[in-house]
């Protein structure tokens, strides 16, 4: 799993706090996994934080994305509050790479045009390699890759078959 944050504010930085409106975030995301992580329950926030993101601006050519590591995320008022830092090792692409790459990724056409949040299915780590971006086994190591955490009505009854 990774995270996909899709952001002007990456034209001006590219680490430190970034806010994304609280109805984008989970947009572009299996309703299987948004049910998942839509509360940001402690559980939810600590599993997204072991995973890598995908921190990229709009557009599908020449604009830098970077795959960073997110430290802290909040909701406050309507906004979901996101802290990241690079890895050690810096990992840069391009926006046009990642178009190329959008099958593998599961990033659809028009997300490379709508600032959102999302959350994917994919091995990011895996999909880069395969497209010829090996990644430092140090960078890799450093995400926990913990798996979703259960849905909540199936931890606080034995009874409830579906959410």
């Amino acid at each position: 799993m990774y995270s996909l944050l899709v952001s002007h504010a990456v034209s001006e930085k590219t680490e430190g706090a970034f806010a994304i409106d609280s109805s984008r975030f989970l947009e572009y995301t299996a309703d299987s996994i948004a049910l998942q992580l839509k509360t940001l329950s402690i559980e939810a926030s600590q599993t997204i934080r072991s995973w890598p993101c995908i921190l990229m601006q709009e557009g599908r050519g020449q604009e830098e994305a970077h795959v960073v590591e997110i430290t802290h995320l909040a909701l406050s008022g309507g906004d979901v509050k996101v802290a990241i830092k690079p890895p050690p090792t810096p990992i840069v692409l391009f926006n046009e790479t990642l178009w190329k790459m959008r099958d593998a990724l599961d990033i659809g056409e028009f997300e490379f045009s709508r600032n959102h949040w999302a959350i994917k299915d994919r091995d990011l780590f895996s999909a880069l390699a395969g497209a010829d971006y090996p990644v430092d086994d140090s960078v890799v190591s450093q995400f926990e890759q913990r798996p979703l955490p259960a849905p909540r009505c199936l931890r606080h009854s034995l009874l409830v078959k579906r959410c």
